[in-house]
């Protein structure tokens, strides 16, 4: 809620927000109060008004029994402030209480970690799981994930698990396309919201991908396969829920048959398996932190393979420039191709 207020929450996070206000519309006045507050644009004629809308809500949530004969009366800012978080501790229970019933969305994570374009981190989950996490990417986990039911994380970007086996806990991976259900494997996630596409390659073990725009529909991948989806714009204007996916075979390295093209960023190598280049000019802005506008169009069919290690982005174009032909020039961290 806080970061609504400062203007600050993301898509994915107004999405939940909204989601839960319409399971537990009582929420509603708590986050006006909050909006108040922040914003402090009450004034002091207004106060009496304000109470009685909210005392009496904020009375029955927590059984308060006032001394007989006593006023009790919200006017100052800590007061406020104490009743706007009384409210907040009772949607937090509650969204706890609505979760534990079974309801498959799960509430907000606790952690977060994320990455700046051109870095890459590791992380370690409270449940063992090993995450290795692309630039340009984040990840949300709760501190309590270990002992629930089971291990949901929500992605944005590129990461690669080494999941912890544990059969009794299924491992959930969420992204804006799809859910991945893991019990204990090695995979690789790639969903960034300005993508023409998502991905699930798996390494080893077995998982179970979700459709979430196609509800029902299950894809079971075997080690070497990933599943791609791809981005519908013309679902946008029907309201039919068609998605457009395939199974293909993960790239092998040329000079490493042992590992797939679509795990090489945890080695920091970025491969281009026959590639267009659109999506390889993406992955470049998220490897190199570098923003690529294209004022040649004639190279957007073009397709190259290949992997840099070392190289900078204007190394790797000057090598890409040898199969197609195209210039490009640099000024700070923008790329002009043309």
């Amino acid at each position: 809620m806080s970061r609504k207020m400062a203007g600050e929450a993301t898509d994915i996070e107004l999405q939940e927000l909204e989601q839960l206000l319409r399971v537990q519309p009582e929420a509603q006045y708590t986050l006006e109060l909050m909006a108040a507050i922040w914003k402090n644009e009450r004034k002091e004629e207004e106060e009496p008004d304000v109470f009685d809308r909210y005392w009496p809500q904020l009375q029955a949530e927590t059984a308060m029994q006032p001394e007989k004969g006593k006023m009790l009366l919200l006017r100052k800012r800590g007061l406020w402030l104490a009743a706007a978080l009384t409210g907040i501790c009772l949607l937090i229970a509650g969204w706890i209480t609505w979760y534990s019933k079974g309801n498959s969305h799960p509430p907000l994570a606790d952690n977060e970690v994320s990455t700046h374009e051109g870095s890459r981190t590791r992380v370690k989950l409270p449940d063992g799981t090993a995450v290795w996490l692309n630039g340009g990417s984040k990840l949300t986990y709760s501190d309590d994930m270990k002992h629930a039911a089971t291990r949901e994380v929500f992605l944005t970007g590129e990461a690669c698990f080494d999941v912890a086996k544990d059969a009794g806990k299924p491992f959930i991976i969420h992204t804006l396309k799809m859910q991945v259900n893991v019990l204990g494997t090695v995979l690789n996630v790639r969903s960034y919201n300005n993508e023409s596409r998502s991905e699930a390659t798996l390494v080893s073990g077995k998982i179970e991908v979700l459709m979430k725009e196609v509800p029902g529909q299950r894809i079971d991948l075997q080690p070497g396969e990933k599943l791609i989806i791809y981005n519908n714009e013309s679902k946008k204007k029907s309201k039919e829920a068609v998605i457009h996916y395939s199974v293909a075979n993960a790239g092998k390295l040329p000079d490493d048959s042992a590992l797939l093209a679509e795990t090489s960023w945890i080695d920091n190598k970025l491969v281009f398996n026959d590639e267009k280049m659109p999506d390889i000019l993406r992955k470049m802005e998220h490897w190199y932190n570098v923003s690529i506008e294209v004022n040649n169009e004639k190279i957007n069919d073009c397709h190259f393979t290949g992997s840099f290690q070392n190289e900078s982005a204007a190394e790797a174009l000057t090598a890409m420039q040898q199969i197609h032909h195209f210039q490009f020039t640099i000024k700070g961290n923008k790329i002009i191709i043309y």
